[in-house]
């Protein structure tokens, strides 16, 4: 199987910071109520969110440190550090991490990042 590379130009910081919203929002949707103990049976979901989740990261992980550190939450290194998880030490995901990561991380990251990306915009819609 072969891959072929985009001839596009990769994301501005913009465009990352909204990749980052609108992906822990699709995590946010797709584990919506799942508990833990029905996640733990739904290998499929897991893989979403596992999926989800990583791009949250790499979309971070691309950002200078400067914008990092200018935004109001600064979870910044987990989610890298998680990003790396999932992706090169796949056979360490602990799903209780990832669940709780969506319950109870990513939607204070959203609402964070919306309000970063409004206040940046002088009140203009995104």
């Amino acid at each position: 199987m072969t891959l072929r590379r985009s001839n596009q130009p990769p994301p501005t910081e913009a465009e990352r910071i909204d990749h980052i919203i609108s992906h822990a929002r699709e995590a946010i949707a797709t584990l919506g109520g799942t508990s833990l103990t029905d996640l733990e049976r739904d290998r499929v979901k897991q893989l979403a969110l596992c999926y989800l989740v990583a791009i949250v990261g790499e979309a971070a992980n691309h950002l200078p440190d400067a914008t990092l550190n200018s935004l109001p939450m600064n979870p910044w290194d987990q989610l890298i550090g998680m990003r790396n998880i999932l992706i090169h030490q796949y056979f360490r995901v602990r799903l209780d991490t990832v669940h709780d990561t969506v319950v109870n991380d990513l939607p204070v990251l959203v609402v964070s990042l919306e309000a970063f990306t409004d206040n940046s915009q002088g009140g203009q819609p995104s």
